[in-house]
């Protein structure tokens, strides 16, 4: 039975080998397909939800609850460790406190690290030393091809035209020392009055590093990036009066900005809050504002325009900064799709024509039963009743075939 699973797994993926049991080929048995992803593969990377996972429509590799790096195949619906040993059980021993007491797998070498595949090669960032590795498919013969500062402590990390992007945002001033054999370290210092936060990047042909943006205002954040193409589009969100933490009460009253109280903070503090939108092309360095100082809650990218969640409607804009259309309904919720704007109405998700505004699918399954976070092409990736990863396929999706979902592992002590 395992045997089929894993034919079915090589045929589906066509980039990806991964582990099985007694009677199955040795890991140097295996072919190890090669050739690059498609573009749409390297436009949906990245999930953050999926704990920096790397998705396509054939498979995603993922981390579990226990940082045990794993393969879900969407064509098999299988869940599986990032292990090449047959004989294998996956796991690792660890305390009641977390101390580790016996190593695990290849699937646990990576901890957090977030991983992806391109070509024959498995690349993946040590977040804890900056360090950009490339291996081969197996996670052996490793070799340090780039660094990010150490300073820098990313808050999402993702990968597109063979380049590693981090998103980072620093509370704290950081200051540099030297440790006891002469090397930098960096200690966390005093709170910064304002937020840095900015994106990195390594080439991950050269190892060339570079600093595509750094920002510095009240409650800086990224919290929206897509690739599409030879452009990262992203979304910068600031406030232009200092965060007060949320138990307002036990602080001091003299930080709450003039003209607010603590019964209306929250209320107000929304009118402060403010959003740009960025053009990034990859192959050419060049940074481009495409929106700036707007106010919206969502912003949503798509193949040929993005959407943004205005006061009763959404208005759609094209990546000149135009805006061409208006929806009559303000969306909350966004998915990353490769087949137009997919957005939350209501109760429901919908898909809408750009060229019409009209409404050309909605899917029956409600939005507590399963939220779709990326659809890539026939691949439906989403939360099963607010809490755990899981699986349909698209065409289930938007049938309401909800019998049909795939929990993803939760812990590898459950396989």
């Amino acid at each position: 039975m395992k045997c089929k699973i894993l034919v079915l797994f090589f045929l589906a993926c066509l980039l990806v080998t991964a582990c099985g049991k007694d009677g199955e080929k040795n890991a140097s048995e295996r072919p190890v397909p090669s050739g690059e992803p498609t573009s749409t593969e390297v436009s949906f990377v990245c999930d953050d939800f999926f704990q920096d996972g790397f998705m396509t429509e054939n498979y995603v590799l993922y981390h579990a609850n226990d940082f045990q790096v794993r393969f879900f195949d969407t064509e098999s619906r299988t869940d599986i460790a990032f292990c090449f040993d047959p004989s294998c059980e996956h796991k690792e021993k660890r305390s009641r406190t977390g101390e580790l007491l016996e190593e695990g797998c290849v699937s646990y070498n990576y901890s957090s690290y977030p991983v992806m595949f391109l070509g024959e090669n498995c690349y993946f960032l040590n977040q804890e030393t900056g360090e950009v590795i490339c291996s081969d498919r197996q996670g052996a013969n490793r070799k340090v091809i780039g660094t990010i500062p150490q300073y820098i402590l990313p808050q999402s990390v993702f990968f597109a035209a063979n380049t590693i992007f981090v998103t980072y945002a620093i509370d704290y001033e950081m200051i540099e020392t030297k440790g006891k054999n002469g090397e930098t370290q960096w200690i966390v210092g005093d709170p910064k009055p304002k937020r840095t936060c900015g994106i990195v990047t390594v080439d991950l042909k050269t190892g060339e590093y570079r600093e595509l943006q750094e920002i510095e205002e009240y409650a800086a954040l990224i919290i929206e990036h897509d690739v599409r193409g030879d452009h990262l589009y992203y979304q910068l969100c600031y406030m232009d009066i200092p965060y007060i933490s949320p138990n307002l009460e036990t602080e001091d009253p003299s930080l709450i900005p003039e003209g607010m109280t603590v019964e209306n903070y929250w209320e107000e503090l929304r009118k402060h809050g403010w959003v740009d939108v960025y053009d990034y092309t990859i192959s050419t360095g060049e940074l481009c504002t495409v929106l700036q100082h707007k106010q919206s809650e969502t912003v949503v990218f798509c193949k040929d325009f993005f959407a943004m969640e205005e006061e009763t409607t959404t208005g759609l804009y094209r990546y000149t900064g135009e805006r061409f259309r208006e929806l009559d309904f303000p969306m909350t919720n966004g998915v990353r799709s490769d087949s137009g704007l997919v957005c939350r109405k209501g109760d429901s998700f919908v898909q809408i024509d750009e060229n019409t505004g009209d409404i050309v699918k909605t899917s029956p399954i409600p939005a507590d039963e399963f939220i779709p976070s990326t659809i890539i092409g026939s691949s439906c990736y989403g939360t099963y009743r607010s809490k755990t990863p899981g699986y349909l396929s698209a065409e289930d999706y938007w049938s309401g075939a909800i019998d049909r979902v795939v929990v993803f592992t939760v812990s590898s002590e459950e396989q």
